[in-house]
């Protein structure tokens, strides 16, 4: 859990980024290789070191300027990034749409 919560500060650290620069595109490219190497993880320690390297990604891109257009694809590069790691975490198994588990019977 505490991986994920660090990975969501360095998303957050990286879309937040504005104004415009070339080194965005760099930046974006590595998101994408992680976010793929992410949803090859079948389990937590395989998403723990993906998360290490994305920590390290964000760090190296800390101070990127990024365009508006170039924040709504790193956006949805975040988005499938995350819910690739809630799954390799385990948290992945909740139903389709949303829906919450069949309740337990009473017992």
């Amino acid at each position: 859990m505490k991986n994920i919560l660090r990975s969501g500060a360095v998303l957050a650290l990286v879309l937040g980024l504005t104004g415009c620069g070339g080194k965005a595109g760099e930046a974006i490219g590595e998101m994408k290789k992680l976010k793929d190497e992410m949803c090859a993880c079948k389990d937590k320690a395989c998403a723990d070191k993906v998360a290490e390297k994305f920590a390290k990604m964000g760090e190296k891109h800390k101070d990127t300027k990024a365009t508006e257009s170039q924040i709504k694809e790193a956006g949805k590069v975040a988005e499938e990034y995350g819910k690739c790691m809630m799954k390799a975490m385990g948290a992945g198994d909740a139903p389709a749409g949303g829906e919450a588990p069949p309740a337990a019977p009473a017992q």
